[in-house]
């Protein structure tokens, strides 16, 4: 959603490793919110099937920069990689078009990547990042120990109920406006009034 209000309108793309579960649920995410942006919030941003490419690996950077590479000449403006090193090669490549005076932007995955994605004048091709917030997680686990209620054997979910999944605190490339309408949202998704599907 966060790109869709920043970039508005065009082409976005999207950049798995392996296709697995795991990875496809960040995709289906991620064409989820910029539905929701184009339908609710007047963007009109598209995700077109040959810009949504699985590498086939979490390793290969130069399979990476190159898969970006072609999208950024087919007027792709911003890649969402859920990619490991592939998507290293990503951000290589979009640092390399936006010191040229490219408009690039790449979403991060997993931790905030900002500072993998910083070249000249201390600017970043991060626009934000999808984060796992394992700090959380680890906080909550770390205190049901020392509450004597650890939950051995149990399979727990970490999502936005519980304060598993987010933006990073800080966003540089993000506007106020864009902050806003995201924790609008983000508050509709705990209360429940808006659901995310699994496919």
């Amino acid at each position: 959603m966060a790109t869709a209000l920043e970039q508005k309108t065009g082409e976005v793309g999207f950049l798995g490793g392996m296709k697995i579960p795991s990875v496809v649920r960040f995709q289906t995410g991620f064409m989820q919110g910029l539905q929701y942006a184009n339908k609710t919030l007047g963007t009109s941003v598209n995700l077109d099937p040959t810009n949504s490419i699985y590498q086939g690996s979490f390793e290969n950077v130069a399979a990476g920069q190159q898969i970006a590479a072609q999208m950024y000449d087919k007027g792709v403006q911003t890649i969402f990689c859920a990619a490991g090193d592939v998507g290293l090669g990503a951000i290589t490549e979009a640092k390399s078009r936006a010191q040229a005076g490219s408009s690039v932007w790449i979403v991060g995955v997993d931790v905030d990547q900002y500072a993998d994605g910083l070249y000249a004048d201390n600017q970043s091709v991060i626009l934000t990042s999808a984060v796992k917030k394992i700090d959380n997680a680890a906080y909550d686990m770390i205190k049901a120990e020392l509450d004597h209620n650890f939950p051995g054997g149990q399979t727990l979910t970490f999502d936005v109920h519980n304060e598993g999944v987010g933006l990073p605190p800080n966003n540089p490339n993000l506007s106020n406006t864009t902050l806003e309408k995201v924790n609008e949202v983000y508050q509709k998704l705990q209360s429940g009034e808006i659901t995310v599907s699994a496919e």
